[in-house]
């Protein structure tokens, strides 16, 4: 595809939009002026970075996640945060991706849909946040998950 080819992540003249008549488009061809969460969605994916799995026994859930930092500190900060209301989480694996690493990390979420709930906790701060991002299944199953899209050189 040429946008690809090109590495382009948004065009413009594409149809206009049935909500609002706009032509910026992602490479999705979803209007990024009507939704504009389309832009982080498109910029994430495509970025570069860890992908990682962090386990809670206390909670038996599994996060897979996605940072531009390192693994490590952002698994001990979702511990010392209490996330998804646990506070044990330990990093399991990780991989450096060069480039789609948020596409990656979306695609074993979609692999483990089925056990995804809602989940929400309150922040230090007293801010309410719902986990997306939390999968109730055994170690072993996150680990399929995480390994039928990537490969095991970490």
């Amino acid at each position: 595809p040429l946008m690809e080819q090109l590495d382009k992540k948004f065009y413009y003249g594409g149809a206009p939009c049935s909500k609002a008549g706009h032509t910026l488009r992602s490479k999705a061809g979803h209007c990024i002026e009507c939704d504009t969460a389309n832009i982080n969605y498109q910029l994430r994916s495509s970025q570069c970075g860890y992908v990682y799995i962090a386990y809670s026994d206390r909670g038996q859930c599994a996060k897979i996640g996605f940072t531009s930092a390192g693994p490590k500190e952002r698994v001990a900060f979702l511990a010392s945060s209490g996330y998804a209301n646990c506070a044990d989480w330990r990093l399991i694996k990780f991989e450096y991706l060069d480039s789609k690493a948020g596409a990656k990390e979306f695609e074993i979420h979609s692999l483990l849909e089925r056990f995804q709930r809602r989940v929400v906790y309150e922040k230090q701060d007293g801010v309410e946040v719902e986990c997306r991002e939390v999968f109730f299944c055994e170690l072993a199953q996150a680990l399929s998950a995480y390994h039928r899209v990537l490969s095991d050189n970490t």
